[in-house]
Order: C-alpha cells, then sequence, then structure tokens
C-alpha cells in the first residue's frame, strides 16, 4: 500500500486546486464520458502539452494504453509523477447508473497498472473528488505509489448527487481508501 497525503487547501474553489495538480505533476491524464465540462476545458489548458486525454470508452484498449507510455516516454519527466482527473461520478451515473464508482476504480486501477509496469511511477497527483479522481487515488495506493490529494478548503468534496461537502479530514481519508477494486 502507498502513503496518503490529503492536503486542505487555501482556497475554496476547485479551480485552485485544479492549478496545483497541473503544474506540479510531470503529465495530467484526464479520463472522461464529456471532455466539454468547464473542469474539463479547464484542466486541459492548465496542463498544456502535458495533457493527455483518454475517452473512458477506450480506457481498457492496450494500444491506447501503450501510446500513453510512449506519450510519458516523450516528456522525459523528472518526477514520473502523474495527475490523475477527469468527470466525477455524477456524469458516469448518467450513463452507467447508480453505483459505478467500484468500476471505475477497477477500470482505472487496470490502466495505471499496465501503465506503471512499462514506465515506474512515483506519485499520483489528484483532487480527490469522486469519479477519475477517486479512482486514480485508489489505484495509486494499490500500485504502492505515494498519493497526494488537494481538497477545496474545508476538504471539500463532491458526491454522486452531485453536491458538495465538507466532510472532515476523517472522512475525507474513508471515502477514498475504502476498498471497492475487485
Amino acid at each position: 500500500m502507498g502513503s496518503l497525503i490529503i492536503k486542505d487547501m487555501p482556497s475554496s474553489n476547485y479551480r485552485d486546486r485544479t492549478i496545483y495538480n497541473c503544474h506540479t505533476a510531470g503529465v495530467t491524464l484526464a479520463i472522461a464520458v464529456d471532455f466539454s465540462t468547464a473542469g474539463e476545458i479547464l484542466t486541459k489548458r492548465l496542463a498544456g502539452t502535458r495533457y493527455y486525454a483518454v475517452p473512458y470508452e477506450d480506457l481498457k484498449s492496450k494500444s491506447i494504453q501503450d501510446d500513453f507510455v510512449a506519450f510519458l516516454e516523450k516528456q522525459r519527466m523528472f518526477t514520473r509523477s502523474l495527475h490523475v482527473a477527469g468527470n466525477g461520478i455524477g456524469r458516469f451515473v448518467k450513463i452507467y447508473g447508480s453505483g459505478f464508482q467500484p468500476t471505475l476504480d477497477r477500470n482505472v486501477y487496470v490502466f495505471l497498472k499496465h501503465v506503471h509496469e512499462r514506465f515506474p511511477l512515483n506519485k499520483i497527483y489528484s483532487g480527490g473528488q469522486s469519479g477519475v479522481d477517486e479512482a486514480g487515488v485508489k489505484a495509486g495506493l494499490r500500485l504502492g505509489l505515494h498519493v497526494e490529494v488537494t481538497l477545496p478548503r474545508g476538504y471539500r468534496m463532491r458526491g454522486e448527487d452531485n453536491l458538495d461537502r465538507s466532510p472532515g479530514l476523517a472522512s475525507a481519508v474513508r471515502r477514498l481508501t475504502r476498498p471497492s477494486l475487485g
């Protein structure tokens, strides 16, 4: 099991933690069913040439996984760190139905495991929200990586119901480390 750091960011908005994650990690991996959301557009703009998008429906494709490894190799990253970002679980629930987080967790883990076996990573950055962020945290921990989660002030987290709550540090740790991978 990897190590987990959860940061309560000074700002209460999501934009500031996205800036931090995109500028701190070597590369941003965006996984989504909808890349037209404000969050996905902001993430792409902030990460610039260090951005790689994978439509969720292509996540299991070995050729996409291998293309991403080739992208990482071209980046010549010093830190071998990855910002895992993407749609919140609410976007996935609209398509796949309630209770989809465990499936998303499993599929993101399989993708990152394939990548990590070919291009060893040492750290995952995440915004810690439900959906892809949460799946990236769980996958990183399972792979034995250092994981840094940046939450808006008050440990604010968005749930499947698309509502923001500030559950506190203990609840954030429980949610981000609860087993859901098969």
